[in-house]
C-alpha cells in the first residue's frame, strides 16, 4: 500500500503537514507568544528577542512553545543580519 501524497508544506520546526511555513501546532504557539509578550513587557520590560529566550527555557512552558520560541528567535538573528533591507 503507497501513502497519500502530501499536500502542504512541512512545519520548519518538526516537519508535520501544515498550510505555511509551521504546523498548526507551532503556528498557533507563535500567536500565544505573540499575544501575551505585552504583558510580559508591562511585567519585566524584556524586550522581544529577551522574551523569546526566556520562554525557550523556561521548563514551564509547553514543548512547541518553547520550540516555537526558538525558532522566532533564530528567525529574528537571522533578519538582524541581514540588515534593514531584507
Amino acid at each position: 500500500m503507497t501513502s497519500a501524497p502530501r499536500r502542504g508544506k512541512s512545519c520548519s520546526i518538526c516537519g508535520r503537514e501544515g498550510d505555511g511555513n509551521l504546523c498548526k501546532y507551532h503556528e498557533e504557539a507563535c500567536r500565544r507568544l505573540t499575544k501575551h509578550y505585552e504583558a510580559w513587557k508591562q511585567r519585566t520590560g524584556l524586550a522581544w528577542n529577551d522574551y523569546l529566550a526566556e520562554i525557550s527555557k523556561n521548563e514551564l512552558a509547553g514543548r512547541w512553545v518553547r520550540e516555537a520560541a526558538e525558532y522566532l528567535l533564530e528567525h529574528e538573528e537571522a533578519k538582524a543580519q541581514r540588515g534593514p533591507s531584507a
